[in-house]
């Protein structure tokens, strides 16, 4: 299969164009050294902001996306191997934002899935266009997640989901920034994860933030901080923490 290429510069990312089957023919994501019968694949997660080159899938998803979102580690591992793009991003109609494969692992809610593709240096900064709630842990029922955009980083998705800690801790240990503003889609509101755990009362995701070095003097557009949201909320146990 041929590709073309075409580098652009779109919200601060630098995109490029792949083949509509997610595959890649170079792999930009990962440093492998070799060392007599020993190899190590060092995976260069970038925040957004600093321009990590993403794949654009034009309004499709993988088959790896749809394997993600299935939680089916099967067909996952079998993708991965066969050269699928683990940071493939599906557009559709949003030219400045979209869901990374990753936000499809996360929306399947399956930890060893989310496990393997951060193996495969799936980055996990990356963006998914799905609201989130203030003060408000977001369920499936739950129509009103707004924050002034809808196009977050994954690691404030899974927060404002009260996704699995460990899920949490994966994506961190993977890379994932603990400081990321949220709502990049229409108006960066400046909301991090920790504002994000704080006004919902999460104490155990509080707790892994400020020890991963999550800022809890940062304000948001609002000028509020993470403390400032846990005494709104009555969370007095978060408040113990951020003092």
């Amino acid at each position: 299969m041929r590709y073309s290429f075409l580098s652009l510069a779109v919200m601060g990312i630098s995109i490029v164009f792949a083949g509509c089957d997610g595959s890649r023919p170079v792999d930009n994501n990962k440093t492998t050294q070799s060392e007599g019968n020993s190899t190590t694949t060092t995976c260069n997660n970038k925040r957004v902001d600093d321009k990590y080159i993403f794949s654009k899938v034009a309004n499709q998803e993988t088959p790896l996306m749809e394997a993600a979102r299935d939680g089916d580690l099967v067909k996952v591992k079998q993708l991965i191997a066969k050269g699928a793009d683990v940071n493939a991003i599906s557009y559709w109609d949003q030219p400045h934002g979209g869901k990374s494969v990753i936000a499809y692992a996360l929306l399947g809610g399956s930890a060893p899935v989310i496990k393997e593709l951060l193996d495969a240096c799936a980055n996990p900064n990356g963006f998914i266009n799905e609201g989130v709630a203030i003060g408000k842990v977001v369920t499936k029922d739950f129509a009103g997640a707004y924050d002034g955009g809808r196009i977050n980083p994954v690691l404030i998705y899974a927060i404002s989901r009260n996704m699995d800690i460990n899920i949490i801790k994966m994506l961190i240990r993977a890379g994932a920034d603990v400081n990321v503003m949220g709502a990049y889609a229409y108006s960066e509101n400046k909301t991090t994860p920790l504002i994000i755990a704080a006004a919902a009362g999460l104490v155990p995701i509080v707790e892994l933030l400020l020890k991963a070095g999550a800022d809890k003097a940062h304000k948001n557009s609002d000028g509020k901080t993470a403390l400032d949201y846990a005494k709104e909320f009555k969370h007095l146990k978060v408040v113990a923490l951020l003092k």
